[in-house]
């Protein structure tokens, strides 16, 4: 005859099923593989990130992209550390990021940019290449670095009271058929995962490599040539511009490490935002701190 059960060892028996129960519910949660971060609205999301020198003109119905031809410069676009070469001269443009037969209204610019209006002609050849887009879904401006400007068309401009300014702008799309969507351009046209809810499209214009403290003003210069007639000039600087940490309205969708520059990405600034360490107590090295302006023009 078996020895009578325990009432310990029923216990016992009992708290091992119950806490096994109540676990096995959550054994599928922690096993699946994780799913692709989408947008509130659940719409795939495509974030367009603009490194580096360039004019947003903003037009009737899209925004011309334009960027002056410097030597030091790395012209790019494409996915995170695949980008392709863009050419002296070629036209390129965003096609399918929103639904057939609809546009997105002007953005809000923020005032943290540096927006000159009235603006009239514009020297297109002076451009190393032109980028055309679709009005975006939101103008997110992000990495924002010291800077002073000076000149008559500052004043006028929506951020004379300013002292910092952006390196990096980011444009918001929602894409309701990311099979319908390719930057056109390139050999061979840059296309969105179509299994991915959230991803990013990369162009650069600014150096790959460190520059001496003038080239910001220099570069900088040479983008307001294009607009003739406009008085704007960026004061030189040594200053060191801080590794990327998030502000305000930075999506969740773009880590740190892709708010890089490219002179910044193979470095300390991309081993820290790597690590989670807080950027803000180390400085970056001499990236271009090539900044952007928008342009309201005919």
């Amino acid at each position: 005859m078996k020895d009578p059960v325990s009432r310990r060892a029923l216990l016992k028996g009992c708290a091992a099923f119950s806490l096994g129960s109540a676990l096995a519910p959550l054994h599928p949660l922690f096993s699946m593989p994780r799913t692709p971060e989408k947008d509130a609205a659940g719409t795939p999301t495509l974030y367009l990130c603009c490194h580096g020198l360039f004019a947003f003109v903003l037009r009737e119905d899209h925004i011309l992209l334009l960027t002056p031809r410097i030597d030091e410069h790395k012209y790019l676009a494409g996915t995170w550390r695949s980008e392709k070469d863009m050419k002296k001269g070629g036209a390129y443009s965003l096609l399918g990021s929103s639904k057939a037969g609809y546009s997105n209204p002007r953005p809000v610019i923020g005032k943290d940019n540096l927006h000159l209006s009235g603006i009239k002609n514009i020297d297109l050849a002076s451009s190393f290449c032109q980028i055309k887009l679709p009005f975006p879904e939101q103008f997110i401006s992000l990495r924002h670095v010291q800077a002073s400007f000076t000149g008559k068309s500052f004043t006028t401009a929506n951020a004379p009271s300013a002292s910092s300014f952006p390196l990096l702008q980011v444009l918001k799309y929602e894409m309701p058929d990311p099979q319908n969507c390719r930057f056109e351009g390139l050999d061979e046209p840059w296309k969105p995962d179509p299994h991915a809810s959230t991803q990013q499209l990369h162009i650069f214009a600014e150096p790959p490599d460190l520059v001496p403290g003038d080239h910001a003003s220099r570069a900088f210069d040479a983008l307001v040539q294009i607009f003739p007639g406009v008085d704007l000039t960026l004061k030189p600087s040594r200053g060191l511009a801080p590794c990327p940490h998030k502000e305000p309205g930075s999506p969740r969708a773009i880590d740190l490490e892709q708010e890089l520059s490219l002179s910044e990405r193979d470095n300390s600034c991309s081993s820290l935002v790597k690590k989670g360490d807080k950027p803000h107590k180390d400085r970056g090295p001499q990236p271009g701190n090539c900044f952007s302006v928008i342009v309201d023009c005919c």
